[in-house]
């Protein structure tokens, strides 16, 4: 009889939920706990911070860089530094549709290519020439120099090229301080009142 009355009184306590227990609450406040403090990380002492090393870039050719900012379409690029001329020779890719817009255009990227060409060391003249393809007599396109520029540094100094710009029948005066090829094909079509420095 006793028995059964334990076992009653067994069944009739209700047992306690998990989360009501001592040994549940220590395990949250010691998660809680890892989470909230911060960690010390300490390097080994044969450990040294490393050290970054930047790889050289290499830099980019200065004449290259000079005709690229002149952002025209060209090919075929070559240049040599003969005593203290620059020789610059291109293939000029951009389609023109005028001689004296092609001429114009032309006589600009030589005047800026001088102002950066005469800032370096030891070039005391700069000479431009620039090639096209023309058409020959048979109705091919031959790669032909079209134009050649070349003005002395000591001349191109004399210049205030800011007050040239867009200044119509300029190129007598350019012409008669430096020497000026131009292929008899385009010279033939040429308004020369029209050429003149761009900016």
């Amino acid at each position: 009889m006793a028995l059964e009355n334990d076992a009653k009184k067994q069944q009739n306590v209700k047992k306690k939920p998990f989360y009501t227990t001592w040994w549940f609450w220590v395990i949250v406040v010691i998660v809680f706990m890892s989470f909230i403090t911060p960690k010390k990380e300490t390097a080994p002492a044969e450990e040294t911070k490393a050290e970054v090393v930047e790889e050289p870039q290499e830099e980019q050719d200065p004449v290259v860089s000079m005709v690229d900012s002149l952002k025209m379409e060209y090919s075929d690029l070559s240049y040599e530094t003969t005593g203290d001329t620059l020789n610059i020779s291109l293939h000029y890719d951009g389609a023109f549709w005028d001689e004296t817009d092609f001429v114009r255009s032309c006589l600009t990227h030589y005047i800026n290519l001088c102002k950066q060409a005469y800032e370096m060391e030891g070039i005391e003249t700069l000479d431009y020439t620039v090639n096209v393809d023309l058409i020959d007599p048979k109705g091919n396109e031959v790669p032909e120099r079209a134009l050649e520029f070349s003005m002395p540094k000591s001349t191109f100094s004399t210049y205030n090229w800011d007050n040239m710009k867009f200044k119509e029948d300029s190129f007598d005066q350019i012409d008669a301080d430096a020497h000026i090829y131009i292929h008899p094909g385009i010279r033939q079509n040429l308004n020369y009142s029209k050429v003149f420095y761009k900016g």
